[in-house]
């Protein structure tokens, strides 16, 4: 008698993860802080001038082989393109930040081409976090 009151938790639970993703791509026009799961759908630009600041024990899925506005050194796959400034200071151990892909068969390698930084004197720092599947 107990599995409707199990199979209505899990039920629960998967719309809760679904709806507290954040979904993005594109250009940002002011500085933005993400947190939690946060999946990207198309390269994302930090433009000059703006900063992408990355909290402590995110988790950035890329959508593999997809890239919405095709943009960017790879057309075909996602990239995270700063002109400005991005910092991603996450915490060593448990709450480092993570970029990885968002595959559901299972990531692979180049499923996204990575974070390329286009301003060599800005201040972006990228610690603690670890980046996978990427090219």
């Amino acid at each position: 008698m107990m599995r409707p009151h199990i199979i209505t938790l899990m039920v629960i639970c998967l719309v809760s993860i679904s709806f507290g993703q954040k979904k993005v791509s594109g250009k940002l026009t002011e500085d933005t802080v993400w947190e939690g799961p946060i999946v990207v759908s198309g390269d994302v630009i930090v433009p000059k001038n703006v900063t992408l600041t990355i909290k402590p024990l995110a988790r950035i899925r890329m959508e593999p082989q997809k890239d919405v506005p095709r943009s960017g050194k790879a057309p075909e796959r996602i990239e995270i393109i700063v002109f400005g400034t991005l910092i991603a200071k996450g915490v060593e151990g448990n709450g480092r930040i993570v970029f990885t892909s968002r595959n559901s068969s299972g990531p692979q390698l180049n499923d996204w081409n990575g974070s390329v930084f286009k301003n060599r004197n800005n201040k972006s720092i990228m610690l603690n976090c670890l980046v996978v599947y990427a090219y």
